[in-house]
This record gives C-alpha cells, sequence and structure tokens, in this order.
C-alpha cells in the first residue's frame, strides 16, 4: 500500500469514526488495560454462583415436599432466586415479579400465581414436616393455614439468605 493510500484510508476511517485514529489508538490501549486488570472469567463466576443457589433452593423445595414434577417448582424456584439476588423485594409481586418468570417460560402471570399456590398447597398437606416447622413455625399461619404465595417465597429466601455458606 502505498503512502497516499494509506493516507486516503486513514482519512476515511477518521470520517466514518469521528475521531483521529491516534485517539482511537489510545482508546484501544486504555480499554486493554482496563480488561487486562479485570477479570474476564466473571459471567461464569456469577453462572456458577446461581446454579450452587439454585440448587441450594430446589433442595429445600423437594425437603419441603414439593415434587419436582409440578410447573410451581419451577417457578417457585425462580421468584425465590429473585428473591435471594436481589437486595430490594417486589412490592407488587404480580405486577414486578410473576411477569418477569411468564416472560421467561412463556406464560401468563396468572398461572405463575396459580401454580405457585399449588406447589405451596402441596407442600402444606405434607405432616411432620420439619423443615416447614424450623422455617414457618415462628408464624401466626403455621398451624392454621396455607401461606399466601408472597409469605412463602419471602420467609423461604430469608431461611437461605441466614443459612448462606458464603
Amino acid at each position: 500500500m502505498t503512502m497516499e493510500e494509506k493516507k486516503a484510508l486513514s482519512e476515511s476511517l477518521e470520517k466514518k469514526l469521528g475521531c483521529s485514529l491516534s485517539t482511537l489508538a489510545e482508546l484501544l490501549r486504555e480499554s486493554t488495560i482496563y480488561l487486562d486488570a479485570k477479570p474476564i472469567s466473571t459471567p461464569d463466576n456469577s453462572a456458577k454462583c446461581e446454579r450452587e443457589e439454585r440448587n441450594r433452593i430446589t433442595s429445600v423445595l423437594h425437603n419441603l415436599g414439593i415434587p419436582a414434577n409440578l410447573l410451581g417448582y419451577t417457578y417457585l424456584t425462580e421468584a425465590i432466586l429473585i428473591f435471594v439476588q436481589e437486595s430490594e423485594i417486589p412490592h407488587n409481586m404480580s405486577r414486578e415479579l410473576y411477569p418477569k418468570i411468564a416472560k421467561k417460560y412463556n406464560t401468563t402471570s396468572t398461572r405463575i400465581d396459580r401454580t405457585i399456590r399449588y406447589a405451596i398447597e402441596v407442600a402444606w398437606r405434607h405432616e411432620d414436616n420439619k423443615l416447614a416447622e424450623e422455617i414457618f413455625s415462628h408464624t401466626i399461619f403455621f398451624n392454621k393455614c396455607n401461606p399466601t404465595n408472597r409469605q412463602f417465597i419471602a420467609m423461604l429466601s430469608e431461611y437461605l439468605r441466614s443459612h448462606s455458606t458464603i
């Protein structure tokens, strides 16, 4: 490539990019330094942490007597995972939490609500469930009636946070 061709190419690139090639080179150097300083495996680490958290949740749900073949089991796992990971708990589950889960699983918020409620009813039917007693015994509804979806998810999330291995 001749000097004139290089100059024409350089001017063309500068015009398209809106900055000089020397500025672009400086930005690339800075971004390379930044990337070198930050671990690039962070997404893998967060995926691993999410898998471990999901395993803890499914283990607790299983021990509460909720069978994995229920759709509510899957949706409860998602809801609890969101509750555990986020510092702020959604105030209106039907407007904030359920649509998020429904979008992921290509269903409706109403179905999410109904299947979670049914899964909780199944868990509540199990007698002599020591884990349920440990998690929910200090609440007013433990011996009287099923907890609401919000109560169940919030209490289970708090239990998982307080029994975190980290």
